[in-house]
C-alpha cells in the first residue's frame, strides 16, 4: 500500500510546480522602447527669444579710373636717369634696360600714352612701348629694353613721349630724351688743330650773332654721315 502512494506524490509535485523561485525586481534590466518622445522645454514666463540680425555685407568702393578732362594740357619733366647714366661703359652685344623717371607736369592724365623711338641708334629698341597711367603731378618710370651694338664707339638713341592721340608730349622745351652708351675704348679726337678762333660775323654786321666755327667737328660729322 505504501509503495503505490510515494510515486503518486512525486508525479503530482512535478506537475503542480512545487518549487517556487523568488526574483528581486531591482536586478531586472529594463526594456528600452523602440522610439524616444521629445519633450519641449517649458517656456518661462516673460521670456522673449533673441532675433538673429544678419551682418551687413561690406561694400568695396569701385576703383577710381583716370578720366581725361576737356581741353587739358600735356607737359612732362624729366627728373632723372634711374638706370644707365649718360656715357655708361657697356659690353658689345650686352642687353640692358634703360629707365627714366618723369613727372606729369600737365593737366592731362597719361592714359594709353607711349614711348616711341625717334632717331639715332635704335639698339634693338621697340618702335613703341606703353607708359604706366599717371595722374597729373604724379611720377612715372618709363623703361625700354635695349641691346648694345657689336662695334666699339659712342651710341645715342632718342625717344619721345606720345599721348593717346599720338602727339608728342614736350619735356620742358625739348621733344626728345635719350640714352647714351660707350662700347670699348674710344679715343677722343683733338679739336684744337681744326678750331678757328676767328669769329664769323654774318652779313649785316650784327656782332650779337657772331660765333666761331669748329671745322674739326664739321669734318667728323661729315665722316659719320658718310659711314652711315
Amino acid at each position: 500500500m505504501n509503495k503505490k502512494i510515494i510515486p503518486s506524490l512525486l508525479i503530482t509535485c512535478l506537475l503542480t510546480s512545487c518549487i517556487s523561485i523568488a526574483v528581486d525586481p531591482a536586478s531586472l534590466t529594463p526594456i528600452q522602447p523602440d522610439f524616444v518622445t521629445a519633450a519641449l522645454i517649458p517656456t518661462i514666463a516673460g521670456f522673449v527669444p533673441a532675433t538673429l540680425t544678419p551682418s551687413p555685407v561690406p561694400t568695396i568702393p569701385p576703383t577710381l579710373a583716370l578720366t581725361e578732362p576737356v581741353k587739358c594740357k600735356d607737359s612732362a619733366v624729366l627728373l632723372r636717369d634711374v638706370t644707365i647714366p649718360d656715357d655708361t661703359q657697356m659690353k658689345a652685344g650686352e642687353k640692358f634696360t634703360k629707365t627714366w623717371e618723369f613727372q606729369n607736369n600737365g593737366t592731362c592724365p597719361w592714359i594709353n600714352y607711349t614711348l616711341k623711338f625717334a632717331s639715332g641708334d635704335q639698339m634693338n629698341a621697340p618702335l613703341s612701348a606703353p607708359i604706366p597711367d599717371t595722374a597729373p603731378k604724379e611720377k612715372a618710370q618709363v623703361s625700354v629694353e635695349l641691346t648694345a651694338p657689336a662695334a666699339d664707339g659712342k651710341y645715342a638713341g632718342y625717344f619721345t613721349l606720345n599721348n593717346s592721340g599720338d602727339k608728342i608730349v614736350t619735356i620742358g622745351l625739348e621733344k626728345t630724351f635719350y640714352v647714351k652708351i660707350v662700347i670699348g675704348i674710344v679715343i677722343a679726337q683733338a679739336t684744337s688743330a681744326g678750331f678757328s678762333t676767328t669769329p664769323f660775323v654774318p652779313a649785316g654786321g650784327n656782332s650779337n650773332c657772331a660765333y666761331s666755327q669748329n671745322s674739326g667737328y664739321v669734318n667728323e660729322l661729315f665722316s659719320r654721315i658718310n659711314e652711315a
